[in-house]
């Protein structure tokens, strides 16, 4: 998507279902946004299918036929937008200074799009409209629609850096690496630690090593299994690795922390 000098903003307006008809069946030469108030709206563009409620927002491309599912509803209503895009600037432009917009987003503040709706209509109806202010605010809609997409990947990210955590967690006894889990979790193994670094600022072998070796001091301070033996039930098959992740996190041995903590339990009584 471009930058401002490369938006041609058209019309505006809001739409209020009378109960009865249908989007009409088109093709049009004009990028065309939709952001629905209230009630459901389920079009097509060409074979793809969308159902929109209150929040959702789409952009309808040119040159693509779309048209109706099913009549209008009662309580549908939903802003729209005509506007265009220049080719020959969208080619001259750098790529940082274009905005990748979304077909559809779910808005997390929709009130922030809806005040530009009503800016732009009510500029527009009384006949105060400046193509530059135009050009702004639909610019501003856009991003809007790119916080949406941005917030959403960001959720993703962290709902997937929460399942990779249960996943180590749950199997802290198996040999794990991230090819493993991304194979357990149907992921290329590149994109699940990409993702896993981006939500966390950390690989996926440091979660490992760091749910593994909780779970060790915990072993540890029961004081009931060798240090060989809690080596192997926290999945290191080399005790000599174990003793260099553990001391590596934990800042002294596996023997030393279990030493201190015993002194800690008896002083305690």
């Amino acid at each position: 998507m471009p930058g401002v000098g490369a938006v041609e903003p058209m019309n505006a307006g809001q739409f209020v279902s009378p109960g009865r008809g249908r989007h009409p069946r088109r093709r049009i030469d004009s990028h065309e946004l939709i952001v629905v108030l209230s009630g459901c709206l389920r079009l097509v563009e060409e074979q793809a299918c969308f159902t929109l409620r209150a929040g959702d927002a789409l952009i309808l491309w040119p040159d693509r036929t779309h048209g109706p599912v099913e009549d209008y509803p009662r309580d549908l209503s939903f802003y729209w937008l005509h506007f265009g895009v220049e080719p020959a600037r969208l080619r001259t432009r750098r790529k940082d200074e274009r905005l990748e917009v979304p077909q559809q987003a779910h808005l997390p503040r929709p009130e922030r799009m809806a005040d530009l709706f009503r800016r732009f209509i009510d500029d527009q109806e009384t006949g105060c409209l400046r193509r530059l202010d135009a050009a702004l605010m639909v610019m501003l809609m856009l991003g809007e629609l790119c916080k949406a997409q941005e917030l959403h990947e960001i959720s993703h990210q962290e709902r997937l850096a929460d399942t990779i955590e249960s996943y180590i967690s749950s199997n802290v006894s198996r040999r794990l690496s991230t090819a493993r889990i991304a194979a357990e979790l149907r992921y290329n193994p590149d994109y699940l630690g990409r993702v896993y670094r981006a939500s966390t600022g950390h690989s996926i072998t440091d979660a490992i090593h760091r749910l593994k070796i909780k779970e060790a001091r915990a072993l540890l301070a029961r004081n009931e299994l060798t240090v060989l033996e809690v080596a192997d039930a926290c999945g290191f098959r080399d005790v000599g690795y174990f003793r260099r992740v553990f001391k590596g996190l934990v800042g002294m041995t596996p023997t030393r922390f279990r030493q201190l903590h015993a002194h800690a339990h008896i002083n305690t009584h």
